[in-house]
């Protein structure tokens, strides 16, 4: 019983991991439009 309850974290923080893992990834998608041409301009 005990290393089902283990097993469940475990599966929680990999769920859990993922999930930061593409929120991370569409943020730089979502952001990265708006904050390269600034970092190419000159000004």
């Amino acid at each position: 019983m005990v290393k089902f309850v283990l097993l469940c974290d475990k599966l929680q923080a990999v769920m859990h991991c993922k999930l930061c893992y593409i929120a991370d990834r569409d943020f730089e998608q979502t952001a990265s439009p708006d904050t390269r041409p600034l970092e190419r301009s000159p000004l």
